[in-house]
């Protein structure tokens, strides 16, 4: 049985990076986040971008068996991870501002010691931190000091001392369990972020996450970059239920119309009233007024909603029952209407 094209790591990965565009709605400081970046090799599986300029590259490392993140895993091989990743970020830390590189993985650290080194365990806890610190750094443990020498040996192949110093300032290690752990954390924020524990209302926002992913991640996609609009767009319902409201003034516009509308406009920005009435008889043009009004430039009228559709000279006319009277159709029309207001305005940079 061929498990090839299976997708199970990539989803992971792909996971991975809906966790950090979700981060993006909690976290002001982030501009964009990519997925599968085409300016990097070893550095691309997810890339966050802030709005100082610098980025967080995410590498992810996964595995559907019950594996360990070991030394080996780390510093062996034909193209040896932690090499491949210090050498890239050495050819481009000069065009790049690397506010971290990040290695995310569900392997357990390797619990046992290993020629004479300190188990991985131990080193990603204990020791590394203090590498962090100070690069220099030495332990009176032979066998922590064993895996420093370790560590140094592999990494000054491509870096010098200086370099080393300052990319192991910048490296991290993060681990993640299995996928399903993963989309729950996923869970967890949409709840955090629409205020709600709403299974379906959740569900409903993961399964338009995940299914952006098929462009976010791949060739059809037209940008690189996934935004807060992006992001907001996918957790948005963009097709509800309710009435359109393009409708079209009937025409022609008579010139008492129009002087009308100048005068209504000016006399709605001179009141501070927070509600106005235009009132009429049945029939005298008040939805076709407000319909030329929506359509001037610089239009004052933002949110539209019609109990009823006007009659018109092409349909005749509606009966009694006919209209929108709940008030759900009301406020997810109005809903709607404010998103695409949104969107027009590019508002959601500034939430």
């Amino acid at each position: 049985m061929y498990n090839s094209g299976i997708g199970t790591p990539y989803w992971f990965e792909w996971e991975i990076g809906i966790l950090e565009c979700l981060n993006m709605l909690q976290d002001t400081s982030i501009e964009s986040v990519i997925l599968q970046s085409t300016d990097f090799q070893a550095l691309d599986d997810v890339v966050v971008n802030y709005s100082d300029k610098s980025i967080l590259n995410i590498q992810v490392k996964h595995t559907d068996e019950d594996a360990n993140f070991t030394y080996s895993f780390l510093a062996s091989g034909k193209k040896p991870l932690l090499n491949e990743l210090a050498l890239e970020w050495k050819n481009n830390k000069d065009n790049y501002n690397f506010k971290g590189i990040q290695i995310v993985t569900n392997k357990k650290w390797g619990p046992q010691e290993t020629d004479g080194k300190c188990s991985m365990d131990d080193f990603i806890s204990k020791v590394f931190p203090c590498l962090q610190d100070n690069y220099n750094y030495t332990s009176a443990k032979p066998n922590e000091q064993k895996a420093i020498e370790w560590y140094r040996e592999n990494l000054e192949i491509n870096l010098d001392s200086n370099e080393a110093a300052c990319f192991t300032k910048i490296f991290s290690f993060r681990k993640e369990s299995c996928l399903a752990d993963v989309e729950e954390k996923i869970r967890v924020k949409i709840g955090e972020i629409l205020g709600t524990d709403n299974s379906d209302a959740i569900d409903f926002c993961l399964n338009s996450l995940l299914s952006k992913l098929n462009i976010w991640a791949t060739s059809r996609r037209e940008k690189q970059e996934i935004t807060r609009e992006n992001v907001y767009g996918a957790l948005c319902y963009t097709e509800p239920d309710v009435p359109s409201y393009e409708l079209c003034p009937e025409k022609p516009i008579l010139p008492s119309r129009q002087r009308f509308g100048e005068t209504f406009i000016d006399d709605i920005k001179k009141n501070s009233n927070h509600i106005i009435f235009l009132e009429g008889l049945p029939g005298c043009g008040k939805t076709n007024f407000i319909s030329y009004l929506s359509q001037m430039n610089e239009s004052i009228v933002d949110f539209r909603f019609y109990t009823y559709l006007p009659v018109n000279k092409v349909d005749g006319s509606y009966s009694d029952d006919e209209g929108f009277y709940l008030g759900n159709i009301l406020w997810r029309s109005i809903l709607v209407q404010l998103k695409k207001k949104f969107e027009e305005n590019n508002l959601f940079n500034v939430i």
